[in-house]
Protein backbone atom coordinates (compact mmCIF):
# COMPACT_ATOMS: atom_id res chain seq x y z
CA UNK A 1 0.00 0.00 0.00
CA UNK A 2 1.62 2.85 -1.18
CA UNK A 3 0.11 6.13 -0.50
CA UNK A 4 1.47 9.47 0.01
CA UNK A 5 0.38 9.67 3.70
CA UNK A 6 2.13 6.28 4.49
CA UNK A 7 5.53 7.74 3.22
CA UNK A 8 5.37 10.80 5.09
CA UNK A 9 5.39 9.02 8.15
CA UNK A 10 8.12 6.79 6.96
CA UNK A 11 10.47 9.23 6.08
CA UNK A 12 9.38 11.09 9.74
CA UNK A 13 10.28 8.17 11.78
CA UNK A 14 13.50 7.52 10.08
CA UNK A 15 14.42 11.16 10.37
CA UNK A 16 14.36 10.75 14.01
CA UNK A 17 14.87 7.08 15.38
CA UNK A 18 17.32 5.43 12.85
CA UNK A 19 21.10 5.75 11.55
CA UNK A 20 21.35 9.34 9.49
CA UNK A 21 23.99 10.13 7.28
CA UNK A 22 25.10 12.84 9.89
CA UNK A 23 25.66 10.04 12.53
CA UNK A 24 27.74 8.12 9.62
CA UNK A 25 30.01 11.41 9.01
CA UNK A 26 30.75 11.59 12.78
CA UNK A 27 31.59 7.95 12.75
CA UNK A 28 33.91 8.48 9.78
CA UNK A 29 35.24 11.34 10.98
CA UNK A 30 36.10 10.02 14.69
CA UNK A 31 37.42 6.66 12.84
CA UNK A 32 39.69 7.70 10.16
CA UNK A 33 42.52 9.80 12.87
CA UNK A 34 42.47 6.40 14.56
CA UNK A 35 42.49 3.63 11.43
CA UNK A 36 45.11 5.78 9.19
CA UNK A 37 47.94 4.37 11.50
CA UNK A 38 47.23 1.52 11.96
CA UNK A 39 46.47 0.51 8.91
CA UNK A 40 49.29 2.13 7.15
CA UNK A 41 51.92 0.52 9.53
CA UNK A 42 50.25 -3.16 8.47
CA UNK A 43 50.83 -2.27 5.37
CA UNK A 44 53.86 -1.09 5.56
CA UNK A 45 54.95 -4.07 7.54
CA UNK A 46 53.45 -6.37 4.54
CA UNK A 47 55.42 -4.79 1.99
CA UNK A 48 58.36 -4.92 3.75
CA UNK A 49 57.85 -8.95 4.07
CA UNK A 50 57.42 -8.46 0.79
CA UNK A 51 61.13 -7.22 0.02
CA UNK A 52 62.75 -9.19 2.22
CA UNK A 53 60.87 -12.76 0.36
CA UNK A 54 61.81 -11.75 -2.99
CA UNK A 55 65.12 -10.32 -2.25
CA UNK A 56 66.65 -12.82 0.24
CA UNK A 57 69.40 -14.79 -0.87
CA UNK A 58 67.84 -18.01 -0.37
CA UNK A 59 64.75 -17.33 -2.93
CA UNK A 60 67.28 -15.46 -5.22
CA UNK A 61 67.27 -18.65 -8.02
CA UNK A 62 63.27 -19.12 -8.08
CA UNK A 63 62.75 -15.27 -7.56
CA UNK A 64 65.25 -14.20 -10.35
CA UNK A 65 62.90 -12.87 -13.07
CA UNK A 66 62.30 -9.12 -13.88
CA UNK A 67 58.71 -9.75 -12.76
CA UNK A 68 59.42 -9.85 -9.00
CA UNK A 69 61.92 -6.34 -9.41
CA UNK A 70 58.72 -4.93 -10.41
CA UNK A 71 57.34 -6.13 -7.25
CA UNK A 72 60.18 -4.58 -5.11
CA UNK A 73 59.54 -1.11 -6.63
CA UNK A 74 55.70 -1.39 -6.64
CA UNK A 75 56.53 -2.51 -2.67
CA UNK A 76 59.04 1.04 -2.12
CA UNK A 77 56.36 2.73 -3.80
CA UNK A 78 53.43 1.48 -1.44
CA UNK A 79 56.04 2.13 1.40
CA UNK A 80 56.19 5.64 0.91
CA UNK A 81 52.53 6.26 0.05
CA UNK A 82 51.61 4.64 3.79
CA UNK A 83 54.32 6.92 5.29
CA UNK A 84 53.00 10.34 3.55
CA UNK A 85 49.25 9.14 4.64
CA UNK A 86 50.82 8.60 8.27
CA UNK A 87 52.14 12.53 8.31
CA UNK A 88 49.26 13.10 6.40
CA UNK A 89 47.23 13.71 9.62
CA UNK A 90 48.97 16.56 10.50
CA UNK A 91 47.21 18.35 8.15
CA UNK A 92 44.23 17.05 8.82
CA UNK A 93 41.01 18.73 11.12
CA UNK A 94 38.11 16.96 10.95
CA UNK A 95 35.88 19.18 12.99
CA UNK A 96 37.10 22.44 14.22
CA UNK A 97 34.00 23.46 15.56
CA UNK A 98 33.03 20.43 17.73
CA UNK A 99 36.91 19.13 18.22
CA UNK A 100 36.92 15.30 16.85
CA UNK A 101 40.53 15.53 15.35
CA UNK A 102 42.28 18.84 14.67
CA UNK A 103 46.46 18.83 14.91
CA UNK A 104 47.72 21.69 15.96
CA UNK A 105 49.99 22.68 13.26
CA UNK A 106 47.96 22.31 10.50
CA UNK A 107 47.30 26.01 10.08
CA UNK A 108 51.41 26.50 9.48
CA UNK A 109 52.20 27.57 6.27
CA UNK A 110 55.09 25.53 5.98
CA UNK A 111 52.34 22.35 7.11
CA UNK A 112 50.40 23.33 4.18
CA UNK A 113 53.06 23.43 1.51
CA UNK A 114 53.71 19.86 2.74
CA UNK A 115 50.21 19.02 2.26
CA UNK A 116 49.93 20.65 -1.14
CA UNK A 117 53.26 19.01 -2.08
CA UNK A 118 54.01 15.79 -0.88
CA UNK A 119 50.29 14.96 0.99
CA UNK A 120 48.52 15.61 -2.19
CA UNK A 121 51.50 15.71 -5.49
CA UNK A 122 54.04 13.30 -4.34
CA UNK A 123 51.38 10.44 -2.69
CA UNK A 124 49.51 11.04 -6.24
CA UNK A 125 52.68 10.13 -8.57
CA UNK A 126 53.82 7.21 -6.37
CA UNK A 127 50.65 5.66 -6.57
CA UNK A 128 50.24 6.35 -10.17
CA UNK A 129 53.74 4.98 -9.83
CA UNK A 130 53.20 1.90 -8.39
CA UNK A 131 50.10 1.35 -10.85
CA UNK A 132 52.52 1.52 -13.32
CA UNK A 133 54.66 -1.25 -12.14
CA UNK A 134 51.78 -3.68 -10.74
CA UNK A 135 50.72 -3.12 -14.92
CA UNK A 136 54.57 -3.92 -15.59
CA UNK A 137 54.50 -7.33 -13.47
CA UNK A 138 51.28 -8.06 -14.82
CA UNK A 139 52.82 -7.70 -18.54
CA UNK A 140 55.57 -9.76 -17.87
CA UNK A 141 54.02 -12.33 -16.38
CA UNK A 142 51.75 -12.61 -19.23
CA UNK A 143 54.48 -13.11 -21.60
CA UNK A 144 55.76 -16.33 -20.01
CA UNK A 145 52.32 -17.82 -20.90
CA UNK A 146 52.41 -18.82 -24.62
CA UNK A 147 54.57 -17.57 -27.85
CA UNK A 148 52.40 -15.03 -29.41
CA UNK A 149 52.20 -11.33 -27.32
CA UNK A 150 50.89 -8.13 -28.40
CA UNK A 151 53.24 -5.24 -28.97
CA UNK A 152 52.83 -3.99 -25.69
CA UNK A 153 53.00 -7.15 -23.93
CA UNK A 154 56.57 -7.53 -25.51
CA UNK A 155 57.78 -3.82 -25.46
CA UNK A 156 57.59 -3.56 -21.78
CA UNK A 157 58.94 -6.89 -21.32
CA UNK A 158 61.76 -6.52 -22.90
CA UNK A 159 62.46 -2.73 -22.04
CA UNK A 160 65.06 -1.86 -19.18
CA UNK A 161 63.80 -1.47 -15.59
CA UNK A 162 65.84 1.00 -15.77
CA UNK A 163 63.87 2.88 -18.64
CA UNK A 164 60.63 1.81 -17.47
CA UNK A 165 61.06 3.36 -13.78
CA UNK A 166 62.37 6.52 -15.57
CA UNK A 167 59.04 6.42 -18.11
CA UNK A 168 56.83 5.93 -15.36
CA UNK A 169 58.12 8.43 -13.15
CA UNK A 170 58.09 11.32 -15.27
CA UNK A 171 54.41 10.56 -16.48
CA UNK A 172 53.51 9.72 -13.01
CA UNK A 173 54.54 13.20 -12.06
CA UNK A 174 53.19 14.78 -15.12
CA UNK A 175 49.62 13.43 -14.41
CA UNK A 176 49.96 14.19 -11.25
CA UNK A 177 50.11 17.97 -11.55
CA UNK A 178 47.23 18.03 -13.93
Amino acid sequence: NCEKNNFKILTETTKSELWTQYDSVMLADFLIPILTPIISIIGIVLNILIIYVVTHKKNQKELKEKQYKYMVINSVCAICVLTIQIFNLMTECQDELLGLFCSKIYKLVAIQYYKMIVGEFLSNALQLMSNFTYVAFSLNRLSLIGTEQSRITMCVSEMAIKYFIIISAVLSGLLSVV
